[in-house]
């Protein structure tokens, strides 16, 4: 070797040397040894998950969050389809169970104490609205000409709704200001995307283990289902302050219960129990309207009850209440569920505080009201059983507002019927002192309005709204065609023909494909950002600003 050369290198180890240094707290008084770690394979996919659940917390903005929830599957999460007004047999355990819910029924007197509003001012406001909401409902179901003959019952029932809440609200707004701030949505959007756990495996994940071999724990070990619910409501009213908490502790001196509540335990397969559409789809939360609204905790929202009319009679009327409580714990979960998202906790991510809501599901005559509190939102994996913490859900038994209507006037007009209505208008909304409302957001990028960097902050917008408007992918997701199923893979018949296909390759595009994997936008050499100084060829693709997750 060259001399030189050699000396080159010996210069450069000097060099080196020169400059290294021992850390200073190379010893220490007691010795340290590393973490033991369970390498079986549960507790490595466990620990897997709960780095990604880490770095899904540690995302600035609310729509980062949504955003990376979807980003695993380019095709969407294969979810449980559960929507309102749909809604099978004896469905009110699987709906306490998805949303980890106790319920009581409780009456009048108990239900005000309980949202600790003062009854006798609602009485008073009753009688002095009597007469305005009769008039309104007469007008509403006697008064128009126009009305088309085919309107469904759901239809009468948004009207008179619709109206009800107009005079209420013109009527108290001057007594009451929290109801001047009050923002008012009809029909507005309303879906919610959440994980529920501890569920048995399906006859086709049990064979496909079974077929892998694995051992008899892995066998038999639960699944995780992703829920997306779709709900319809009426109206909504959104206020900038959240209700204060319920008074839990009289549903406790109330009902005998324990301090944690019974939640039935319905983990069988929901497919094929109940029949539930499973669809494969990108995930959304959206409480009725966009991240970074004003108006961000909800006050109250109308439901209407028309699909009870083709129930079976055969069902019974205990049937039929309890569908409307399955109805009520899942608008209200639903929607809370939105609005904790928009304050940055998830189904990863619990509650620090918990959220309340008012429900009432209505025809215009027939009356059910109830209250939920939201004090959970980590259902996945064991927390669906293991959880210190349960969702509140109270109702009042179903009341009629009135008899009939004999001409102009009502028979048996019921004024508790409105004063219980009025409750929910004066259960004023109020600041939580000393709480920090969304913990887990940054304090200066809680939403995509406040990123300073423009390319950054518009490549996000336009791709969250593009993934919450669920259009379809520009390529069709794969398929197993029925001839494949039946040559290929039930009789095995076609053994000289070359292997190709996804299934024939133990791959599956639908669960192996990331959302991110695809070639970005590409830019014309005239649109390409121009430097001043070479410093390596320009990119021809477009940047991409997916979380890092």
């Amino acid at each position: 070797m060259n001399p030189y050369l050699m000396g080159q290198h010996f210069k450069l180890y000097r060099f080196i040397r020169r400059f290294s240094s021992l850390p200073s707290n190379e010893y220490s008084a007691s010795p340290k040894y590393p973490t033991i770690l369970d390498l079986s394979p549960k507790e490595t996919r466990k620990r897997e998950r709960n780095e990604k659940y880490e770095k899904y917390n540690n995302l600035h903005t609310v729509e980062e969050k949504l955003f990376a929830l979807n980003l695993d599957r380019y095709y969407g999460w294969n979810s449980l389809i559960l929507r309102e007004h749909a809604y099978p047999y004896q469905f009110l355990p699987f709906v306490k169970f998805i949303t980890r819910t106790y319920s009581v029924e409780v009456n009048q007197d108990l239900f005000h104490k309980i949202l600790n509003v003062d009854i006798d001012q609602c009485k008073l406001e009753a009688v002095q609205l009597r007469k305005h909401l009769q008039d309104a409902i007469i007008f509403e179901l006697k008064g128009k000409r126009n009305t088309p003959k085919s309107e469904s019952k759901d239809d009468v029932s948004k009207r008179v709704l619709e109206t009800v809440n107009s005079e209420i609200l013109s009527c108290l707004s001057n007594k009451y200001p929290h109801l001047l701030h009050t923002m008012v949505d009809y029909e507005p959007r309303l879906e919610a995307f959440w994980m529920v756990g501890s569920f048995e495996p399906s006859e086709d994940v049990y064979q496909e283990r079974k077929n892998k071999k694995v051992d008899d724990e892995e066998l038999n070990s639960t699944v995780d289902h992703w829920i997306q619910y779709f709900g319809a409501p009426v109206i909504q009213l959104r206020h900038q302050l959240p209700l204060p908490s319920l008074e839990t502790q009289l549903i406790t001196e109330y009902n005998d219960s324990t301090n944690i509540p019974p939640i039935p335990i319905e983990n069988s397969d929901p497919s094929l129990n109940y029949g539930i559409e499973c669809n494969r789809r990108h995930g959304t939360s959206i409480p009725g309207y966009w991240p970074g609204d004003e108006y961000e905790f909800g006050l109250l929202s109308y439901h209407t009850q028309g699909y009870l009319l083709d129930r079976p009679p055969h069902f019974g009327q205990k049937e039929h209440d309890d569908t409307i409580a399955a109805q009520s714990i899942l608008a209200s979960y639903g929607w809370l569920h939105g609005q904790a998202s928009y304050q940055g906790f998830s189904t990863f991510t619990d509650m620090t505080y918990p959220l309340i809501t008012q429900n009432i599901i209505s025809d215009g005559r027939q009356f059910n009201f109830s209250s939920f509190q939201l004090n959970t939102t980590v259902l996945h994996s064991e927390n669906s059983i293991n959880n210190p913490r349960v969702n509140i859900h109270i109702r009042m038994p179903s009341s009629l507002l009135y008899k009939e209507i004999n001409g102009n006037e009502f028979i048996g007009w019921n004024d508790d019927v409105v004063s219980t209505l009025l409750l929910f208008y004066l259960n004023e909304p109020k600041k939580r002192d000393g709480l920090e409302m969304k913990p887990y957001l940054h304090k200066e990028e809680k939403y995509l309005s406040n990123i300073a960097d423009e390319a950054r902050r518009v490549w996000l917008h336009n791709q969250f709204r593009h993934m919450y408007s669920n259009r379809p992918r520009h390529k069709l997701p794969y398929e197993i065609y029925d001839w494949e199923r039946i040559y290929k893979i039930k009789f095995a018949s076609r053994y000289f023909d070359a292997r190709f296909r996804p299934f024939e390759l133990d791959s599956n595009p639908l669960e192996d494909r990331k959302y991110k994997d695809h070639m970005p936008p590409y830019v014309p050499r005239q649109f390409r950002p121009k430097k001043k100084h070479w410093t390596g060829w320009r990119s021809r693709f477009a940047k991409t600003y997916y979380p890092d997750v």
